[in-house]
């Protein structure tokens, strides 16, 4: 099977346009790729507009895992190394959304060298947020979530979508 079969065959909705899979199956999750930039995508099927919008839809399940975040740390029943992990997992998400953005705008500043280490950067700073919990000695509570391993994977995609940007 070839790889837009093998994406098509996961992909939501029934007519792709052909350079969109082509975009997509460079990435780890090419079913994910597509599914996640067909409903949103405005413009031409092309690199750095695909791109573009990969970085929007890991930007939305960002604030998704935030928002868990910050509802677990509003919880009152936490004791203080956990406080101090989510405070931390909050610092880094920051940081994420920050790089996010340095991405979107390397993007369009043709700055590919700055494009690359702003997505390197996100998959960073998610294991960071994992990584808090682990020097405390506590389980993550976000390392099995959807949301989180979502991002991870967006964040992946845009990383491999970035070496056709030129």
């Amino acid at each position: 099977m070839s790889t837009a079969s093998k994406i098509l065959s996961q992909v939501d909705v029934p007519s792709v346009d052909p350079a969109l899979l082509k975009i997509c199956g460079v990435t780890e999750d090419p079913a994910l790729c597509a599914n996640s930039i067909l409903p949103h995508l405005k413009g031409l099927v092309e690199p750095a507009n695909v791109l573009k919008t990969e970085i929007e839809a890991c930007v939305e399940e960002a604030k998704k895992a935030m928002a868990i975040i910050e509802k677990m740390g509003s919880e009152q029943s936490l004791s203080a190394p956990m406080s101090s992990a989510i405070d931390s997992c909050k610092e880094t998400y920051t940081d994420l959304f920050d790089s996010l953005k340095s991405a979107k705008e390397a993007i369009f500043a043709h700055d590919i060298g700055t494009l690359t280490v702003m997505l390197s950067a996100v998959i960073s700073d998610i294991t960071t947020c994992d990584d808090g919990f682990v020097e405390m000695e506590l389980p993550s509570p976000l390392e099995k979530l959807e949301v989180r391993t979502k991002v991870e994977k967006l964040a992946g995609n845009c990383l491999d979508m970035a070496k056709l940007v030129n």
